[in-house]
């Protein structure tokens, strides 16, 4: 890419833009100096590292790149053997101070940065030499004396001398005192005097080093301190000998460090510039280019980088539906910036910075090429015409399929009729080579030649002629107007002389106005019908949502009355098992205290009042919604248990030894005692249960079932338990409940919970198992049972059923 496409690009505006971003002048010249690169593999990569670089500034965070200056001339020098005084090694320390930061901050994000991060291996960890430095100079005294054990020591002896002669004075000062124009001592030539009289100077033996402006006072230096004198001097030059060699031995390490430094440099410059480049995209509010091939500029609400204030975006396009682009217009409408716009877009992708657009697309160019502005050279004896001619013959030797071609005002300079012909052989030179075209003109020709072409699309900028103002709004698709007549009749120009224009303007012009004016009348109508079809989506994308909406309601309401339903269940049917267990319990009454005749009759009475309930808890299921209904089968489990309590109370006398089967349960057991209050103690297993007669069923002695059908039959027995009312509990409960940890306040909270389901599953009694332990939740689960309605009696466990750490609770 040439030099002059870039000038007249105003692409060193744009690396000006970058370089006030950058940090110190290693990026600062780098950016300046920054130009577009041609190779996919670079582009792409110097875009990852903006794109890095903007991730850490999102997150408020920057690279630590305070104490960084450009100590290049310091390390050539050094290399070369010269000799750096403290200040220069403190800037010395100080970048190695800031290659460590910058290593550390690299480093901490590598895992997120595998572009940046690379520049790792270029941060040397140098602090020795930053270590180093510091043990020996100071900013504020210069070297130190611990740089060395002789520095001190002679720091030391200069500052014993000193008061010495200092010493000396004060005594020369107390006892001359009459001699000396003021009572203090002063320095000459780093010699300690005292300002004598001129009088007096035979008074005061010694030296004269100065005198006053007036000749009035003789600086002297008193024979007596003398050689006191020359002692510190010659400490003093001992010393300086001995600061030279600590400064020669610091900067000797400098050079020795010199390849570490100079590739720090280059790395720091180079991180410098990512984030120049981030911290400049976040300015223009960029986004990353997306990389295609083929010759592509597509560009969506692009802004030109270099123009502030409230900027008008374009929408920019060439190279996938057209070749070229032909930009008609008034004058100071927008052409050129448009096709600069599009030029600066490409530059700045392929030099890793992104775009200000709301989306880009480009592709890579070899070659760019501009012709904007004018040319002409006095020197040259160039006209304006010769000017362009001239970049343009050099562009057409040079053209390819990876080029743009940028032309600005084409064919303009010369006579209309010849330049519009001269432009129209450009424009089909370059659609032959490939080449992706921006152009603007003003040439009513072009802008034919552009709607008759397949490859080439026209565009225009827009015109208020309300305002006769500018819109800046480009539109492809039709030519644009140059709007002289109609200005020309909105600023009141003579009706006749407009209208001779017109005439004049010919049948050319005539056909080239019918064909714009078809062509907006066609936009307007595309306008229109896109505004319709967006209406109509807006609306659909309503319709959708409201009717997602109403069957999410619907589903919640669904899902309420379906909780609703089954809690009703559940309280009916615990309603219904309380009736059930007080009717039981009124007929046991009976049939301990009456005879059999009158148990049997309040049997029928209960076999009646249950029928009764079935009916009752029936008819809430049916006014209950139709899926609860169906998914549960309430009735149907109603009638089951009016059907196994109509056969629940019959004649039957248990003796010892008999097998029997619990009718709550279907789990087999064997009589092992029969009290006289008719209670019966039956072996299930191993626990020993005491029961009511009622609860037990007798197993005839020809039964003789394998293990399997007794279990298949205690099964079926169990579904048609009484559990079976409980059809929102669920069908089997375990018999135990394990409250082994848990605080006494939860675990009664659980015992609670769980009585209420083993009496709506029909269990005839529980396991709870409450540990050993300290006895304290064994008492509170007893005391909890004794005042439970629902428990008729319990008992600790036998040892073959977990002991003192199990309580058996008989349900009512």
């Amino acid at each position: 890419m040439n030099e002059q496409t870039l000038r007249v690009l105003e692409w060193p505006k744009v690396r000006e833009l970058l370089a006030c971003q950058a940090s110190w002048s290693g990026g600062k010249q780098l950016a300046l100096s920054l130009l577009p690169s041609a190779d996919p593999r670079q582009v792409e990569r110097a875009l990852d590292e903006t794109g890095e670089a903007l991730a850490w500034l999102d997150r408020g965070e920057s690279l630590p790149l305070g104490g960084v200056t450009d100590i290049s001339t310091l390390v050539a020098r050094a290399r070369a053997g010269g000799i750096l005084d403290p200040g220069e090694l403190l800037r010395v320390a100080d970048f190695c101070q800031a290659v460590r930061r910058c290593r550390q901050f690299l480093l901490e994000r590598a895992a997120v940065l595998p572009r940046l991060a690379q520049w790792i291996e270029e941060l040397s960890d140098m602090s020795d030499l930053e270590k180093e430095i510091a043990r020996c100079v100071d900013e504020q005294i210069g070297i130190r004396d611990s740089a060395s054990p002789k520095l001190a020591a002679l720091r030391r002896q200069v500052r014993s001398e000193q008061n010495r002669a200092r010493e000396h004075l004060e005594n020369l000062v107390r006892s001359a005192a009459r001699y000396l124009q003021e009572p203090i001592i002063t320095l000459r030539n780093g010699r300690f005097v005292l300002p004598v009289k001129a009088e007096c100077r035979a008074d005061v033996p010694g030296i004269v080093h100065d005198q006053s402006g007036s000749g009035a006072t003789l600086f002297i230096e008193p024979l007596a301190v003398i050689e006191i004198n020359n002692r510190v001097r010659e400490l003093e030059s001992r010393v300086r000998e001995e600061e030279e060699r600590i400064l020669r031995e610091l900067t000797g390490m400098v050079g020795a460090s010199a390849p570490r430094l100079e590739a720090a440099l280059t790395a720091l410059a180079y991180l410098d510039l990512a984030e120049a480049k981030a911290r400049l995209a976040a300015a223009m509010h960029a986004v990353r280019p997306r990389l295609v091939d083929g010759g592509i500029v597509e560009l969506e609400a692009v802004r030109h980088p270099l123009l502030r204030g409230e900027v008008v975006p374009i929408d920019l396009r060439v190279g996938r539906d057209f070749q070229a682009l032909v930009i008609t217009g008034p004058n100071t409408g927008g052409k050129t910036v448009s096709i600069k716009t599009g030029g600066l877009a490409v530059l700045m992708a392929q030099s890793g910075l992104f775009v200000p657009a709301r989306r880009a697309e480009i592709s890579i160019f070899r070659k760019v090429f501009a012709d904007i502005g004018d040319e002409q050279s006095i020197e040259q004896n160039l006209s304006t015409f010769s000017g362009h001619l001239r970049v343009i013959r050099d562009i057409l030797e040079e053209a390819d399929d990876a080029t743009l071609v940028i032309l600005d005002e084409l064919g303009a300079g010369t006579d209309p009729v010849e330049g519009s012909t001269l432009a129209q052989a450009i424009l089909e030179q370059l659609l032959a080579r490939g080449s992706r075209i921006l152009a603007t003109t003003h040439l009513s020709t072009l802008k034919l030649f552009a709607h008759e072409h397949p490859q080439v699309a026209n565009a225009a900028v827009s015109f208020d002629l309300d305002t006769l103002r500018p819109t800046y709004q480009l539109v492809i698709g039709i030519p644009g107007r140059s709007m002289a007549l109609a200005i020309a009749r909105r600023l009141g120009l003579p009706a006749e002389v407009v209208a001779r224009a017109e005439e004049l303007l010919g049948e050319v012009g005539v056909r080239l106005e019918d064909v714009v004016s078809g062509l907006e009348s066609e936009r307007r109508q595309a306008a229109e019908e896109r505004r319709e079809v967006e209406r109509l989506r807006a609306e659909l994308a309503a319709l959708r949502s409201r009717q997602e909406e109403e069957l999410r309601r619907l589903a919640a309401l669904r899902r309420e009355v379906q909780e609703k339903a089954r809690r009703r269940v559940e309280e009916a049917v615990h309603r219904a098992l309380l009736e059930l267990n007080q009717m039981v319990g009124e007929a046991r009454q009976r049939q301990r205290q009456g005879t059999a005749e009158e148990a049997l009759a309040a049997a029928q009475r209960a076999r009646e009042q249950v029928r009764q309930l079935a009916r009752r808890v029936a008819d809430t299921v049916s006014g209950l919604v139709p899926d609860l209904a169906e998914d549960d089968h309430p009735a149907q489990e109603a009638a089951d248990t009016v059907a196994y309590l109509n056969a629940g109370v019959q004649r039957w006398t248990p003796r010892p030894g008999e097998q029997v089967r619990l009718r709550n349960g279907g789990q087999r057991g064997e009589i092992r005692s029969v009290d006289p209050d008719g209670t019966i103690e039956v072996q299930v297993g191993v626990f020993r249960l005491r029961v009511e007669a009622y609860e037990l069923e007798p197993i005839p002695a020809q039964e003789e079932l394998s293990a399997e059908k007794a279990e298949e039959r205690a099964g079926a027995r169990t579904s048609a338990a009484p559990s079976s009312l409980a059809g929102a509990v669920r069908r089997s409960i375990s018999v135990e409940l394990d409250l082994r940890g848990e605080r006494v306040e939860e675990a009664c909270a659980k015992l609670d919970k769980y009585l209420d389901q083993a009496v709506l599953a029909g269990l005839p009694w529980v396991r709870v198992i409450h540990g050993k332990g300290t006895g304290m939740l064994r008492q509170a689960v007893q005391q909890y049972l004794q005042k439970d309605p629902r428990v008729t009696r319990f008992r600790l466990g036998e040892p073959g059923e977990g002991g003192s750490g199990v309580t058996i609770a008989w349900l009512s």
